[in-house]
């Protein structure tokens, strides 16, 4: 009799990250003000993931990406009446407006019909799932999504394009992050399995917003300076990295992530302590951690911190046999 155990990507690298902060997350404990950048780059996700999925071009295009825009600020601005908030919200879109539209401009002559699915197309489309034999009586199931599958050039080599909203980018280590984080590993295994001419990723990065609204400056004269900033240096803004696999590393990817399920599912059954992570890289690293303020106050529950709110979803590990 075999066990099977499903488990989805994010889950498992929330756990890397911290056994406490996956505890709360798995527990539904979620901010109730999320970070914006965060919100503006899945926001940019959908709008890339719906363009290329409908090939929306030209006027098309722009009527689709600026009603998106729109309707994610009025959602955005629901979450708080603060003036900082509104404030910042209304920011992020003006930027994005911006942004987007000459995204695809810069891109057109290289973009093509090569892409294999989208994002966006459907839920079922959308989940990929790998299983990993974990011992001779034992497999897991891990789940995840693609931003897009895209088949280049006359072999039809087969790449995974994921979109990427970054503000701040140190080169010297960018791509090695990229290469070893748990979501890339999971691309590459699954991919690898379903398609032979597999090569790699497709980093597809958009330069978050790291410009400022001036105290005297209107937000029309800030995107008229967010598009002057583009058309000095438009591959500063956007650019694409590609970082192959091969064979060999995608075998000790596959090792990894077997390690890691291994230990995650003794953690969930309950035969590994749950303790917070401690470090500053995690806790305070570009994106500071959902959980910082709660945990440096460890004597407050976090409900009574007003920071958080209790939402139900279904963050169970199943088991089959």
């Amino acid at each position: 009799m075999i066990m099977n155990h499903s488990l989805s990507t994010s889950r498992l690298d929330n756990w890397l990250d911290c056994r406490y902060g996956a505890m709360l997350r798995e527990q539904g404990w979620e901010l109730i003000f999320p970070a914006l950048a965060r919100e503006g780059g899945t926001l940019v996700h959908h709008i890339l993931s719906m363009v290329y999925a409908k090939q929306k071009k030209g006027t098309s295009q722009a009527r689709f990406i600026k009603t998106q825009i729109k309707a994610w600020t009025v959602q955005m601005k629901l979450k708080s009446s603060q003036q900082k908030w509104l404030e910042e919200v209304e920011e992020l879109a003006a930027y994005y407006e911006v942004v987007l539209p000459e995204y695809f401009k810069y891109w057109k002559d290289v973009d093509s019909p090569e892409w294999l699915d989208f994002e966006e197309k459907s839920q079922k489309d959308n989940l990929f799932r790998f299983s990993l034999l974990l011992g001779k009586t034992e497999t897991v199931t891990l789940q995840g999504k693609r931003d897009a599958l895209r088949a280049v050039g006359k072999k039809k080599s087969v790449w995974v394009y994921d979109h990427k909203t970054h503000s701040r980018i140190d080169p010297s280590t960018f791509i090695s992050k990229l290469k070893i984080a748990t979501q890339s590993k999971l691309y590459a295994l699954v991919t690898n399995e379903q398609y032979e001419n597999f090569k790699g990723l497709v980093y597809n990065v958009i330069r978050g917003k790291s410009m400022r609204v001036g105290k005297k400056e209107t937000l029309q004269q800030f995107q008229d300076r967010v598009y002057d900033k583009i058309q000095e240096d438009p591959s500063h803004f956007f650019f694409r990295l590609e970082i192959p696999f091969t064979q060999a590393e995608i075998k000790t990817f596959a090792e990894d992530i077997r390690a890691q399920a291994k230990e995650y599912i003794a953690w969930k059954m309950g035969n590994l302590p749950t303790y917070r992570n401690g470090s500053t890289k995690i806790c305070c690293g570009v994106f500071a951690c959902a959980y910082l303020q709660h945990c440096a106050n460890p004597t407050t529950p976090i409900e009574a911190t007003g920071l958080f709110e209790r939402r139900i979803r279904s963050a169970k590990i199943t088991h089959t046999s």
